[in-house]
């Protein structure tokens, strides 16, 4: 479900809250700093997240310091993996070294 005014983060959880997507439309930017966290701090931290960036058109920095702040949040015990087909977003993720802290997929796969 989408929250209400956000149309660019999209919430879905498995189940027991067992799996959560968050899906990501359009800009990754710092202007859904806080929809982005309201998005994943409700749920516990041995919930897998998975974040779909498959159908957003822009990645800024400020995206992966919301990324990193997700993991702070999380800990390093938590499983986070970033969905992307996009050769250019995993290159961006390469190049900042995101691949120590997150499983990077091309499809969302809970097991």
């Amino acid at each position: 479900m989408r929250a209400k005014g956000e149309m660019n983060i999209e919430t879905a959880a498995s189940a027991y809250d067992a799996f959560v997507t968050i899906t990501i439309h359009g800009r990754f930017d710092i202007s859904l700093c806080e929809s982005f966290r309201k998005a994943y701090e409700g749920y516990s931290k041995e919930t897998c997240f998975f974040i779909d960036l498959r159908e957003i058109e822009q990645l800024d920095t400020s995206a992966l310091g919301l990324l990193l702040r997700m993991r702070s949040y999380l800990g390093c015990g938590a499983k986070v993996v970033i969905v992307t087909k996009s050769p250019q977003i995993r290159d961006i993720l390469s190049v900042s070294r995101l691949g120590q802290y997150f499983s990077i997929a091309s499809t969302i796969s809970p097991h």
